[in-house]
């Protein structure tokens, strides 16, 4: 049997073909590999003739489709952990016929994340290393990066199965953050494969030096009033951010108006001073308040106390009365004691106003020589004020039976700085044990409370000199030594 091909078949026939070749002739164009954080990627749809009602489909996970126009769509691939392939489905109604392509796309895997936390005492300054393992063969580099503030500094590697890279930083502030190091592998156009972050805090180590009080802040708070506790930052390049402020004991003080009884209740201020107030009525109470200076990077200092003592009204005026604490003979010991109160300072003076002795002890000790009186009285002050004076006492040193007659004068005396001691030069014996004496060779010069404050040694000489210059104002007996011989005289420091 033989094919008759009429004109009109061969039309149909090229129509036929013409329409095959414009069917298959579809296709999707676009990256095959997509590497990690590649951003938008544009797949578009190629057709030779005209096409309508595209619709697309992704299939192999999730992805978030960006933009969708005509014959192109955008996609955003996610980070996988490990390679996906993606297959892209087109289907399509074409002047030609309808149909379908699809597209695969490899999606290269995202780099490994780590996360590592590293505490740097809060007291270190200098080199710092982070380190980061790589599998040889599959990096190109290591990027570091910080927000730290810290200077880069020296970066090297170990080779060897496993290959160790370091970075060195100087740390040179308080500073917490991060350390990031991101490697770059061979493949994929050194796209990153593995990253790893340091997490810095900074651990405080009391290494920190306490902020200080500053001269002007009050040590005493009266009745309804509102006194200043100020500090001065501690030393250093780096300013506190911050200091926190609690007092004791409990519901005592305010600070700023608030209570703050402990470290955890702290109050945070960005200045270095409080005012401070009594919490109710309270009244003769010591308390103490603390404060602590922060610093970038959760570093603090030690909390650094000041005594606030709490006073309801000015001290009454004391009443003193004296005790005889040696036996009889020279020098003669007197203890002298005033009426007891809680939270106040006594100052004790000598007649005239020279006071000799601030303490918050109501007792206080003087040596007497022989037929020597003074007198003293005591006046007691608190954060309200100060007391009247106490009445005072008069009291004169006793002597041996047998009358001692110097064989030194100490002049002048009271003294300020230089003393001079020197052998009288006519003394009048009045027995075998005080007889006359040519010279001397030590000098000890002994506080009220008898500790030796000052020594001096001479070649035997019959004059020399002591500077006192570093004593505080108050009474002393000096000892005069020739190595047979010892004499003690009272000494009065005056400033």
């Amino acid at each position: 049997m033989k094919t008759q091909f009429t004109l009109k078949s061969l039309f149909a026939l090229l129509f036929f073909i013409h329409f095959q070749s414009q069917l298959f002739s579809q296709s999707i164009s676009g990256p095959a590999t997509v590497c990690p954080n590649a951003g938008t990627v544009r797949y578009t749809f190629n057709n030779a003739s005209p096409c309508s009602n595209l619709q697309w489909q992704i299939q192999g996970g999730q992805v978030t489709i960006i933009n969708q126009v005509n014959n192109y769509i955008d996609l955003q691939f996610p980070a996988v952990p490990s390679d996906v392939t993606y297959r892209i489905n087109v289907g399509y109604i074409c002047t030609a016929g309808n149909g379908n392509t699809s597209r695969d796309v490899l999606v290269k895997a995202g780099p490994t994340i780590a996360t590592l936390s590293r505490a740097i005492s809060c007291g270190f300054q200098g080199n710092y290393t982070f380190d980061i393992d790589v599998v040889p063969g599959t990096w190109t580099d290591v990027q570091w990066t910080t927000n730290t503030g810290w200077v880069p500094g020296s970066e090297w590697h170990d080779p060897g199965t496993i290959e160790w890279h370091h970075k060195e930083y100087t740390v040179n502030n308080l500073n917490g953050g991060y350390v990031k190091a991101v490697v770059l592998g061979t493949g994929c156009s050194n796209a990153p494969i593995y990253e790893l972050t340091y997490n810095i805090t900074r651990s405080p180590d009391n290494t920190l030096p306490a902020p200080a009080f500053t001269s002007g802040s009050a040590t005493g708070v009266c009745g309804t009033s509102v006194v200043n506790v100020a500090v001065t930052p501690p030393p250093g390049s780096v300013a506190p951010t911050g200091y926190r402020w609690y007092s004791t004991p409990a519901n005592v003080l305010k600070i700023n108006g608030g209570v703050h009884n402990d470290a955890s209740t702290a109050l945070l201020t960005s200045t270095p001073s409080v005012n401070i107030t009594v919490n109710g009525t309270q009244s003769d109470v010591a308390a103490t308040v603390y404060v602590s200076a922060e610093y970038p990077g959760g570093c603090n200092t030690a909390f650094a106390p000041r005594q606030i003592n709490v006073a309801g009204t000015v001290p009454a005026a004391p009443t003193v009365t004296s005790t005889l604490l040696s036996d009889p003979g020279e020098p003669t010991e007197y203890l002298f004691t005033a009426t007891p109160m809680s939270n106040v300072i006594y100052d004790w003076y000598l007649s005239g106003g020279t006071l000799v002795k601030s303490s918050t002890e109501n007792t206080f000790d003087e040596y007497f020589p022989c037929r020597v009186s003074r007198t003293y009285y005591c006046i007691v002050r608190n954060s309200c004020g100060s007391s009247a004076p106490s009445n005072s006492v008069t009291r004169t040193g006793g002597c041996r039976d047998r009358e001692r007659v110097s064989n030194f004068t100490i002049s002048p005396n009271p003294a300020t700085n230089i003393v001079t001691i020197a052998v009288k030069e006519n003394p009048v014996a009045k027995s075998a044990e005080t007889s006359s004496v040519a010279s001397f060779n030590e000098v000890n010069i002994y506080d009220f409370n008898g500790n030796l404050v000052k020594r001096q040694q001479y070649a035997p000489a019959r004059q020399g000199t002591i500077d006192v210059g570093n004593l505080r104002t108050g009474t002393y007996y000096i000892e005069i030594k020739n190595g047979q011989y010892t004499e003690k005289q009272t000494l009065i420091i005056q400033k």
